[in-house]
């Protein structure tokens, strides 16, 4: 459209100097005004009535996917933008946002095919103006040589972590996935209850890169974020990673002081969920929930609530957990609270039992748990977590109708053992170490 006028302002021009008048070219003259050649441009609708021009540019698209259809095309859609009247794809091959170039203009109107490879955002039109770039990125992976039959996407990113460096910046690591050409890093300042097992919106910002790491910078001041990661090749993207949680550094100078440990702490199940509550603490901002399978961890960040309480999810029937809270403010965490206890979720017909190890010795750390079939020899469990004094780990997944042979080995080398105890199902069967016998106690 933008091509039509142009020409056609030419051509009226040419036809008025030698005194011609040409169908829909206009002179300035009559009820139109001004002395223009297009004069107050207006789209006529559907209807035949005329529509006043977008007083505002159209905002920036989302949804943009860019999918490999063969070794020489790629198709990049994204959703329609109210008020858009065209669209320019841009293209990039490192992602940075200075290396964007128009790649095409859409025949379709929120489709393009594209040759190219790389990072794709895409920008909105209307009368007034253009939007900025798509709030997000797609990536697609140069061609193989045997075309993008038989590929698949990367694995899931793992091992992620997250660093503050100062008040405003934090690092982001993972793990290398075999088959990843780049990553994507999501981040998103908490201001509610979320679980690291979200995902991030599609308005989230985000860093793309090659590297198994990455800085973002310019983030507030003593605030919560989360993270995710995931990873793209020729054939597709990865899930996100589960998210992890980071708070940037107290402002230089600040006053706040780190709030007490919560206390209180209950749990209750509800098949696969969990609600996890506790007393509010003076002076916190938020609170960092955490889980984990044996009462002496190690213990999972597992979400993060910004009132008393919090939902676990995904939790399998099988399942038992340990939940611990921590109190958050500008100046950091407070210590891990006390630990509640969350008991499997196991029908009558399920065939599982339990087996716990209370460590009742008044200094001795149980270093190894060992749980074997006492016909079988098979190793059930081998825990070597460490079990400190005062706490029960709990292993609810025992199958029932057999003996077991538990055995314990304390920091001081010495081993304590427990023959050919049975365990029925849907019964806990619990064990004492108190530092010189291991004895069951049911």
């Amino acid at each position: 459209m933008k091509k039509y006028q142009v020409i056609m302002a030419g051509i009226c021009s040419l036809m008025l100097v030698f005194g011609l008048a040409l169908t829909g070219c206009d002179t300035g003259g009559g009820d139109k005004g001004g002395g223009g050649i297009l004069g107050n441009v207006t789209k006529p609708t559907d209807g035949g009535t005329n529509e006043a021009i977008t007083s505002s540019a159209p905002t920036a698209p989302t949804g943009v996917t860019a999918t490999r259809v063969s070794a020489t095309e790629v198709s990049v859609t994204w959703n329609r933008v109210s008020g858009a009247r065209s669209y320019e794809v841009y293209q990039s091959y490192d992602g940075s946002d200075s290396s964007y170039a128009l790649d095409g203009y859409p025949t379709i109107e929120n489709r393009l095919s594209s040759n190219s490879w790389g990072y794709f955002k895409v920008k909105a039109f209307n009368e007034t103006g253009g939007s900025a770039f798509s709030t997000s990125s797609s990536y697609v992976g140069p061609p193989s040589s045997g075309g993008n039959s038989g590929g698949s996407a990367p694995a899931t990113p793992t091992g992620v972590t997250a660093m503050a460096l100062s008040s405003t910046s934090v690092s982001v690591s993972w793990n290398s996935v075999s088959g990843a050409t780049h990553y994507t890093t999501y981040y998103q300042e908490v201001t509610t209850s979320v679980s690291s097992e979200s995902t991030p919106t599609d308005s989230t910002p985000y860093t793309e890169g090659m590297d198994t790491s990455t800085t973002i910078t310019d983030l507030k001041t003593s605030t919560l974020y989360i993270f995710w990661v995931r990873a793209s090749n020729t054939y597709g993207s990865s899930n996100y990673s589960r998210g992890i949680f980071i708070q940037t550094e107290a402002a230089s100078g600040s006053s706040a002081s780190i709030p007490a440990v919560p206390i209180g702490v209950t749990v209750s199940r509800s098949g696969s969920t969990a609600l996890v509550t506790w007393n509010s603490v003076s002076g916190a901002t938020s609170y960092e929930i955490y889980y984990a399978f044996q009462a002496s961890g190690p213990y999972y960040l597992d979400g993060i609530a910004s009132t008393n309480s919090f939902t676990s999810i995904n939790w399998d029937a099988e399942e038992a957990g340990y939940f611990k809270v921590k109190a958050v403010n500008a100046a950091g965490p407070s210590d891990y609270s006390a630990y509640a206890f969350m008991g499997a979720s196991l029908s009558a017909s399920s065939g599982y039992g339990t087996i716990k190890v209370k460590n009742d010795s008044s200094s001795w750390t149980l270093e190894v748990i060992t749980i074997e079939n006492y016909m079988t020899g098979s190793v059930i469990i081998n825990d070597w977590n460490g079990l400190t004094p005062g706490y029960t780990n709990t292993y609810p997944t025992i199958p029932a109708g057999a003996s077991y042979d538990i055995t314990v080995k304390d920091n001081a080398g010495d081993v304590y053992s427990v023959s050919n105890l049975s365990v029925p199902a849907n019964q806990v069967v619990t064990l004492v170490y108190n530092g010189y016998s291991l004895r069951a106690s049911n």
